[in-house]
């Protein structure tokens, strides 16, 4: 009886553990974006224990090139979700342009979508968004919204940007830049 109610124990802080969630950086790039994600990646603490979803604008064929680039990088695991799998904390994963994510009670979700626009406009306290260059412009009346109420997006120097249209814009609205200081709060 001792053992089962061990077992019971041990099984009870597996599912606190995993059902806790842990702030969540979305990171919206494109078109110039793997220098800046690259930046960013290099400056993660091995120890993280958040997630990362990275939204790229790329072709789905063209992901897992990507990701081999990018987990060159860092060492914290880069994965490419399959739909409905629950994210799990100490992972970076890249959306295709048919994935979104979603916040459940158990953890956030990657499902079927074409734009992170729902997510971004019920997205909760605990998600960050880092906008780098080329991230999609059709996200700019969301972010707009969700940074007057959250303050929670910071944007890459649209003159760092390739393409900083959507940068530029939420510049223009008051969003701040993307810093060292925002960065070691992140990762570290």
């Amino acid at each position: 009886a001792a053992d089962n109610t061990s077992r019971q124990d041990d099984q009870a802080e597996i599912g606190r553990s995993d059902s806790d969630l842990k702030p969540l950086l979305l990171v919206l790039s494109g078109l110039g974006g793997p220098a800046a994600m690259r930046k960013l990646l290099g400056l993660i603490n091995e120890n993280f224990a958040k997630i990362i979803v990275v939204s790229h604008e790329i072709d789905a064929p063209q992901l897992p090139k990507l990701r081999d680039q990018l987990q060159k990088i860092t060492k914290i695991p880069m994965l490419l979700p399959v739909m409905d799998e629950f994210l799990k904390n100490g992972n970076i994963y890249i959306l295709n342009m048919k994935q979104t994510i979603q916040s459940t009670s158990l953890g956030y979700q990657c499902i079927a979508g074409q734009s992170l626009s729902g997510f971004i406009l019920k997205m909760d306290h605990d998600v960050d968004i880092a906008v780098l260059s080329g991230a999609d412009e059709l996200l700019s009346q969301p972010l707009i919204q969700a940074n007057s109420l959250l303050s929670n997006i910071h944007v890459q120097a649209p003159d760092e940007c390739f393409e900083p249209a959507l940068a530029q814009l939420l510049v223009n609205i008051g969003a701040p830049l993307l810093d060292n200081d925002v960065l070691e709060h992140w990762f570290n």
